[in-house]
Order: structure tokens, then sequence, then C-alpha cells
């Protein structure tokens, strides 16, 4: 049977991801089962080839070149693996390239692509049971940075600025630290404040990359060229899920998508001031890295949630029906907005679906 609407097929599996390409002309799906993981490769819906071997990480280095990691399984578990490998790989080639990434990269393989030719990864030389201590490099697909004390956060959409955090207190469920912008490629600061206390957080830099939002007793907005920081939004007891996204505001710069209690979203201007509401749009939200699509939908944990997710921008919203239940990760968009990956339960198992809106 046919996906309902404008929902196209690409695979079944277990626990999909999906990761768009920088100008998301290609889309990578993860399927990753236990300890055998593998990755596809797509151009909108034509699938262009399955990678051989293990895919336990990858990263896009450019639009058409992408890192892969593959780990060396220890018996004791995953969270004792260790990057055994890095390759390199092209869109247009079925060939891989072995590379080594001076110090290594750590177990679990934090990297984090720019998608303008540079790779930001935590070194293996970490010490067990002290964060503070954990080292990352840049490299640019021939040489590496020297070493430099953080856990990279998120990069700018233009691969100049990188965000990184300096883990201080591993004693909460999510470890916390204080954030330093670099500039790249000097690697300059232009900011820190080591008395913020944040985690790894999602909600990174807004479209222009002058704005880096956190969490830090809510959603707060950092504005790099002064240094000045804005609390924005509703409390505690009214947010809803802590998934929030920047968006486009057009002539109005941009702004922050804040999912609500009530599965309504509230967007709100970089002063803190409320702009709209729009109601029955989910419990949590994601956007596309230029800010001119947003998705509105409903988690994984409500039995009784619609089966639907909202399209939203600058011109209006819609609601789409869904193929299934979303998996327990939620919708990824393609960072020009112009596709949405989504792992749906289906009655054949986890379905990844594509929507081109």
């Amino acid at each position: 049977m046919p996906p309902p609407g404008p929902w196209s097929t690409l695979q079944t599996g277990s626990n999909l991801t999906g990761d768009f390409s920088p100008d998301g002309a290609y889309l990578l799906v993860s399927d990753a089962y236990g300890w055998d993981t593998s990755a596809t490769l797509y151009r909108g819906t034509e699938m262009i080839r399955r990678l051989d071997g293990d895919s336990d990480v990858v990263t896009w280095i450019d639009p058409t070149s992408f890192l892969v990691l593959r780990w060396a399984r220890d018996a004791n578990g995953p969270e004792y693996d260790v990057v055994q490998a890095a390759f390199v790989a092209q869109v247009d080639s079925a060939k891989v390239t072995r590379v080594e990434l001076p110090s290594g990269v750590a177990g679990g393989g934090e990297a984090l692509g720019n998608g303008h030719g540079q790779v930001a990864y935590v070194t293996a030389n970490v010490v067990p049971g002290d964060a503070s201590r954990d080292e990352f490099r840049v490299w640019d697909g021939a040489t590496s940075t020297k070493a430099m004390t953080g856990v990279p956060m998120a990069w700018s959409r233009d691969g100049t600025r990188l965000a990184v955090l300096h883990i201080v207190d591993t004693s909460h469920f999510q470890a916390l630290g204080w954030i330093e912008i670099l500039e790249w490629p000097s690697l300059k600061p232009l900011f820190s404040d080591r008395r913020i206390r944040t985690p790894l957080g999602d909600i990174g830099f807004d479209p222009s990359g002058r704005y880096f939002g956190y969490w830090s007793g809510g959603p707060t907005v950092l504005d790099i060229e002064t240094g000045t920081t804005t609390t924005i939004g509703p409390t505690f007891d009214e947010r809803g899920s802590d998934d929030v996204a920047w968006f486009d505001g057009g002539t109005a710069g941009s702004q922050l998508m804040i999912p609500l209690v009530d599965n309504s979203v509230s967007t709100y201007s970089l002063s803190g001031a409320s702009v709209g509401t729009q109601p029955d749009v989910g419990d949590a939200v994601a956007a596309s890295a230029d800010g001119s699509l947003a998705v509105g939908y409903y988690g994984p944990f409500g039995d009784d949630d619609p089966l639907t997710i909202a399209l939203m921008t600058a011109s209006g919203s819609r609601q789409v029906d869904l193929p299934g239940k979303i998996d327990e990760i939620g919708p990824t968009v393609a960072p020009d907005g112009q596709a949405v990956f989504v792992s749906v339960l289906a009655a054949g198992g986890p379905t990844a679906f594509l929507l081109q809106p």
C-alpha cells in the first residue's frame, strides 16, 4: 500500500535517522540495529547506493563528501567502543578513502562537520571520568589544528563560527558547562562566559550566525557581536518540550519557536517579545538551517496524539498527515527547507519516509 498523501517511502530498518547534505541535495539514512550499522545515500527519493561496511557515525564535510567513522567493538558495551578507522566518501563514487585523524577520535565518535570542508572532532585523548579535560581538533581534509579543550556543540551555517562547551559538572542528568564561541579559521575566541551552566543543547546558531541559543534557566539568546544575552519565552511550567528551533521571520529577522504544554507553538523576537502563537501544532518543533521551514510534531510518547505534522513558513502553515506514529527521533528538515525526513512506526516496522513540500 503506498504511503498517504505526499510521502515517499525510502526504506525500512531500525533506529533510522536522516542527515541531509549542506545544500539539501543528498540524504544519508543511517540504520542501527544493536552493533550493526549501515548508511544509504539518496538523491531525493532515488537510492544511489548503500555504503559497504559499518557506518557508525557519518557527518558531512561539504555538499559532496562526508566522513564515516567505524568503531572497534568492545564486549563490555558500546560506551567502551573506540573509533577504529575514519573514511572519506564522495557522493559520485563508490570508493572510500581511509584517513588518519591526529590524536584519534573519542569513543562514541563525536565528530561535527560544518559543510564547508572542516570537521571538529573530540580526540581520543580523554581522561575517563573527567569530562572537563576533553579535547578537540578541527580537520580540514589534510591537516588538523592543535588540540584545544572542550567539546564542539555547533557550527554556524556559513562555517565561520564554532560553539564549544567546556564541561565542569557531570553530577546531573546532563553534563553542564560554559560556552565559548570561536572564529574559524583563526580559532580566536569571540565570546566566553565561565558563569554559564548549560547542557549540550539543541538550539545552536540562528541562520545569520550572529546569534546563538542555549539553555540557562530557559531558552537564552546570545548576541555574539555585542556579548549581550536575553532569556526568551514562557515559564518552565508553560513550556512543552526542550525541542525549540530558529525561524526566519523575513524582514523581522531571526525568531525563536518554542512549543507549549497545550501543543501550540509560540514565536518570539530576539528582544523576547511574543510575535504570535499557532495552536494544535505539536509538542516539539524542528526547522531548516536557513529558517525557511519549521515543522511542528508530536513526540513518540503520547498514545492519543494526532498522526500529523505542521509545516510552517513565513507565509502560513498547513497540516500534513503522517504515514504512522513518529519513532523515537523526530523529523529532520533539509537545510534549504525543501524536504523533511521522518521515521515512523509503520506496519512493517520502522520506516523512513521523505516529504518534499
